[in-house]
């Protein structure tokens, strides 16, 4: 994973990639996909207007009523995609599913109240024998904080958790007057609040998936 100096106001086991979090991309109302080509799935986020009412039957936020799917290929084409259903998703907006190789578990960012602590925090829910999924469970202060993390993401050997965060990172600023490109980089790095790339230890999923 990349390294570099940590930031005063992050805990210990994070560490900031030095570049920034680039913006998921919105193709109609489907967002953020994450697809499996090896367990033919596709994962992705779906915008649904207030006025649409869905099966679950369950009130909406304005702005924020998004949902996961899944789409399954059935050896030509991608079926309808079918909501995940109340365990993950809620009646707050739920975003950048990340899908397990094994499908044994789904990570994914969310801005639900109750149990939140920021604007968006990462959550996790389990695969059950019966093939359905497991109430959605905070992933806890050893990734989330204040200021809102999104788009998690394991590598592919397993080790490690990235994602996006808008936590601030405390940085001098110099007494003396400064040019502009060198304000323009205070204002434009890391820790501006526009979102860094952070990793961790993927071993903080150990706790939920045992």
């Amino acid at each position: 994973p990349p390294s570099c100096a940590r930031p005063a106001t992050a805990p210990s086991s994070l560490t900031p990639s030095p570049s920034s979090c680039a913006r998921a991309g919105h193709v109609g109302h489907r967002v953020a996909p994450h697809t499996r080509p090896e367990i033919k799935t596709d994962y992705f986020t779906r915008w649904v207007p207030p006025e649409v009412k869905m099966i679950e039957s369950r009130p909406r936020k304005p702005y924020t009523g998004s949902d996961i799917f899944v789409s399954r290929f059935d050896g030509e084409f991608y079926g309808v995609p079918e909501n995940l259903g109340e365990a993950v998703n809620s009646e707050a907006g739920d975003f950048h599913p990340y899908i397990a190789p094994d499908e044994r578990f789904i990570l994914f960012d969310s801005q639900r109240e109750d149990t939140g602590r920021g604007r968006n925090d990462l959550y996790i829910s389990l695969r059950e024998e019966d093939g359905s999924w497991g109430e959605a469970q905070n992933l806890g202060d050893a990734v989330n904080s204040e200021f809102g993390e999104m788009r998690p993401f394991v590598t592919p050997d397993g080790l490690y958790l990235f994602f996006a965060s808008s936590r601030p990172i405390a940085r001098v600023l110099p007494e003396n007057p400064i040019e502009l490109e060198e304000l323009q980089n205070l204002v434009n790095g890391p820790g501006n609040r526009l979102q860094d790339i952070y990793w961790v230890s993927a071993e903080i999923l150990d706790e939920f998936l045992q």
